[in-house]
């Protein structure tokens, strides 16, 4: 087991620097239905108790590939906006495409209470220009739609090399019960999978069954989450109906058979101390209420084949 996560970390830093991504093909469900209105939403939010995750659901966001993909050259779909990064060392990767979707999706979790920060594999150069175009197309002012940013100097003090949720240095404080990773590249989700989104990478191309659309299974099950969260009907997203919620997306075709080829089932069935050893972070189990089961006995997780 712990050869397995440990080849896989490796293998997590051998893919930030690598540009071949494969590529995912996702379908929607809309089948989520117990949603609170954004006026209740509003009212809960502004009742919630102030702590490390304010009550409400935090994302943390990847940028490369998730939110945009930058590239030299080469033709542009229609429906696919881009903008010109001003970085000119960079000789690379100048033309920075959005991903469609996103900017109106992350209008709408911000308009609901969610609070969200990005972490990317990137260096501040690369990407404070891009958040902050990204935060401007929204409508937003610089580090008003995303309240913290983090890069890859950061992924570096983390032990195990990633984006691991239970770093204090985050400003939860490694506090991971009201926090989700969205993220495209699956190894990021290693030390908590119970909390980890995967999502298709965007490499630049329009896509029909894109999952960022406002009002797909993925906004659906944010907004629940962050509903059930604020109201306290669930006070960590490893609890029950959190990690069904979350197990659900991971199931998803497409991103099941991805998962299940780094051994998904494997990993997420390992043991806190388990992850501890392989250098994760590892929080303390969720304490659940009466009836809530931990992630690992509820059986949600993808199976290997």
């Amino acid at each position: 087991m712990r050869i397995l996560l440990a080849i896989a970390c490796v293998s997590a830093q051998l893919s930030l620097l690598s540009s071949g991504r494969p590529r995912w093909h996702l379908k929607h469900h809309h089948d989520i239905n117990s949603e609170a209105t954004e006026a209740d939403l509003d009212t809960q939010t502004a009742a919630a108790t102030a702590s490390n995750h304010h009550g409400g659901l935090t994302i943390v966001w990847d940028m490369d590939e998730t939110m945009i993909h930058g590239m030299k050259s080469g033709p542009i779909d229609r429906g696919v906006t881009y903008f010109q990064h001003p970085w000119t060392p960079d000789t690379t990767h100048r033309t920075v495409l959005v991903r469609p979707h996103i900017i109106s999706f992350l209008k709408q979790l911000k308009g609901i209470g969610v609070r969200m920060l990005v972490w990317s594999a990137g260096v501040a150069d690369w990407v404070d220009p891009i958040i902050d175009r990204l935060e401007t197309d929204a409508g937003f002012t610089p580090r008003e739609l995303f309240f913290a940013r983090f890069y890859y100097s950061d992924m570096r003090e983390t032990a195990a090399g990633l984006k691991d949720l239970g770093w204090s240095g985050l400003p939860t404080k490694g506090d991971v019960s009201h926090t989700v990773l969205i993220d495209d590249m699956v190894q990021q989700g290693l030390c908590q999978p119970q909390n980890f989104l995967p999502v298709p990478p965007f490499i630049g191309r329009y896509d029909t069954n894109d999952p960022f659309e406002s009002d797909g299974q993925l906004m659906q099950t944010l907004r629940y989450l962050h509903s059930q969260l604020i109201a306290g009907r669930l006070t960590d997203v490893r609890c029950a109906e959190g990690e069904f919620t979350v197990g659900k997306w991971q199931q998803q075709p497409g991103i099941a058979e991805i998962l299940a080829k780094h051994y998904w089932a494997q990993v997420s069935a390992m043991s806190v101390e388990e992850r501890k050893k392989e250098q994760c972070i590892g929080p303390e189990e969720p304490k659940c209420a009466a009836g809530f089961s931990s992630f690992q006995a509820s059986g949600v997780a993808v199976e290997a084949d």
